[in-house]
């Protein structure tokens, strides 16, 4: 059950965890513990304490259950399982410990000699946290947890922190090995209790850290805040891996389910929340995409480079050890990894399904069976322009690194872009290189292309440079067409889109616009679609060319309408200021995002599926009231039936 307390009318109210249906609204003071499916243990003031009562929550029959001796200004608290209890008068520092049915003592707790006097006492989850101290009880004052293990009793640890918490904004891991704490400045630490050793999670919210509770295997850390959001960190390495947003209040808690892939949280503006923590019910549904293609920064950018399977059921991604991942996006599980030799920096798959292509460091361009991995080709470097009736030089193998790599639409030819500013094609068949390689001139100098892509019907390619344009060549007879200044001399062209119907050109860089062209002309068409917060690193058209979709280095995949120049809706929720790019399967059904960390999310693209997750996740359907305060003025129509 799910146990919500109303402070203003001392109230308790029992839902049922799955479906958040109130079940009964109970009597109580602030706390209420379920002890089997059909009862709980609720507690009431009264004269000589606080009265233990059983309820039986089907049929509302009452039981006294035990009196908690103790005064108002007493501290005190009970186990989850409501066997057990601690209390602190306010006449004396000594803590008791007893067993409530008997009332037999089962501890006495004094303060060590020089230490601050006992002042609260909390039981988290099997631990009893004694707090002491350094001045008034105010939030952030200097503070000491004592950490006692209940069964069996013995004390696991000793912290002193010198910054305090909002109150008693503490836990303790299952295990016993670690102990954080919410702080009024918004921090979390984080103390190993064997070892003594702390560190602070990185990041913060905004304002003071109300609640910090660990998962149930450990491996996550939650916490909330006045900011009224919910920040969820990974407890191995610290970072931040999201932020929670939909309390419009202070925010409290949290609360995990037993298999830790729930969370609850509750906040001042009267909402229970129930989220999402595993992400297996999200309309983006995760997956882990590989280790990640975070590198040292003197090895280069971390944008995640990927490409997805022409049927939709696979996702190529390279990773910072050199290796690229090939993962089942049904399942997310892995089927195969490529070892390259050597860093890659982009990968392609072939129009037919059969291969891949990557680019990587030292002019590796090679295939590879996407069947099981196995290398297909590696490809040479291509001469420079030759004069008239000039004898062909032996081809010389690049020397530089590739950076982007794409198939044409035929599958028949494969182009690259070294870091000399060259863009070079082969036969992908044959491996023989074609033409002559395309550079952009001394504006190309230095520069490396960041994206390549050919139109639709194979006569046009498009790349992004470097230092902020694209060019457009034709080729069958290797003319340039034109170029096309993408960010206004910011200087990071990292993206180029051809839509589906070959008229439009998108060009994403580092300023975060991403701008329209005429295919044919070079010619802006449109306004610029602002917006993102940080350099645009991928973009896609759907299948009708209707709707654009770019990432970017602010972590946020965004879906724009072509046609209005406008966003389509929200920003997809992500992972704040985390390199990503995104890719539609070809039926357009589905949109892949893969970060630069190593996690990935696959969301839905049909509104009617849209509609379908919002309707499981309900439950339900809105009540009339809820119509009215939602969506005022139009008539009674829920969408969920």
């Amino acid at each position: 059950h799910l146990v919500g307390y109303a402070n203003n009318a001392d109230q308790l109210a029992f839902a049922a965890a799955g479906s958040g249906r109130v079940i009964r609204v109970v009597d109580g003071v602030g706390w209420g513990f379920t002890s089997s499916d059909d009862e709980v243990i609720v507690g009431r003031n009264g004269p000589d304490g606080i009265q233990l009562v059983r309820v039986n929550l089907q049929t509302g029959v009452e039981q006294p259950y035990a009196l908690l001796r103790k005064g108002p200004d007493d501290f005190f608290s009970i186990t989850d399982d409501s066997r057990i209890s601690a209390l602190r008068p306010a006449s004396s520092a000594e803590v008791t410990v007893r067993e409530l049915s008997t009332g037999r003592v089962l501890h006495r707790l004094r303060p060590e000699p020089g230490t601050p006097s006992f002042f609260d006492v909390n039981f988290r989850g099997g631990y009893l946290v004694i707090t002491s101290l350094e001045g008034p009880p105010m939030p952030g004052t200097p503070a000491r947890y004592d950490i006692w293990s209940v069964q069996p009793w013995r004390r696991v640890g000793a912290i002193d922190d010198p910054r305090g918490s909002a109150g008693p904004s503490f836990a303790v891991d299952r295990s016993g090995g670690r102990f954080a704490v919410a702080h009024t400045d918004g921090s979390v630490t984080v103390w190993n209790l064997r070892t003594g050793a702390r560190s602070d999670l990185h990041g913060r919210h905004n304002a003071a850290a109300t609640g910090v509770g660990f998962s149930p295997d450990g491996k996550t850390i939650v916490s909330t805040g006045d900011d009224a959001q919910v920040l969820v960190w990974d407890a191995g390495s610290g970072e931040l891996r999201e932020t929670l947003t939909g309390h419009t209040g202070r925010t409290f808690g949290p609360a995990f389910t037993r298999n830790g892939a729930t969370l609850q949280t509750v906040g001042l503006d009267g909402a229970a929340i129930t989220w999402d923590v595993a992400g297996s019910q999200r309309l983006g549904r995760p997956f882990r995409a590989g280790a990640g293609n975070e590198v040292a920064e003197d090895r280069g950018d971390p944008a995640p480079r990927f490409a997805v399977s022409p049927d939709g059921r696979r996702v190529a991604v390279t990773q910072g050890n050199g290796r690229l991942a090939v993962v089942e996006l049904a399942t997310g599980q892995g089927v195969f990894e490529i070892r390259s030799g050597g860093r890659l920096l982009d990968v392609a798959w072939s129009p037919d399904g059969r291969e891949l292509a990557t680019a990587a460091v030292r002019g590796r361009v090679a295939t590879w069976s996407a069947l099981d991995g196995t290398v297909r080709r590696s490809f040479s470097g291509i001469p420079g322009r030759l004069p008239p009736g000039a004898a062909r030089p032996r081809l010389v193998a690049p020397t530089n690194d590739v950076f982007a790599i794409a198939y044409s639409p035929n599958g028949e030819i494969l182009a690259a872009s070294a870091a000399d500013g060259r863009i070079l094609r082969w036969n992908a068949h044959s491996g023989e290189p074609l033409g002559r390689s395309f550079t952009a001139g001394k504006a190309a100098e230095g520069y490396v292309a960041f994206g390549l892509d050919f139109s639709p019907d194979g006569d046009k390619l498009a790349a992004a440079f470097e230092s902020g344009f694209a060019v457009v060549w034709r080729l069958s007879d290797e003319r340039e067409l034109y170029r096309v200044n993408i960010d206004d001399g910011y200087g990071r062209g990292s993206s180029v889109a051809f839509s589906p119907d070959g008229r439009l050109l998108a060009t994403g860089g580092g300023t975060g616009e991403i701008k329209l062209w005429d295919a044919e002309s070079g010619q802006p068409r449109g306004r610029t679609l602002t917006g993102t917060a940080g350099w645009v690193l991928s973009l896609d058209f759907d299948r009708t060319g209707e709707l654009l979709v770019s990432s970017g280095t602010d972590g946020a995949t965004r879906i724009w309408d072509v046609e209005r120049r406008a966003p389509f809706g929200s920003p997809l929720p992500g992972l704040d200021n985390l390199w990503a790019n995104s890719q539609l399967t070809p039926s357009g059904d589905r949109l892949v995002v893969v970060y630069s960390t190593g996690p990935g999310f696959i969301w839905q693209m049909t509104p009617s599926s849209w509609e379908r997750h919002a309707c499981t996740v309900a439950g339900r359907t809105l009540t009339e009231r809820e119509w009215e305060l939602y969506v005022p003025g139009r008539s009674y129509d829920p969408a969920c039936e």
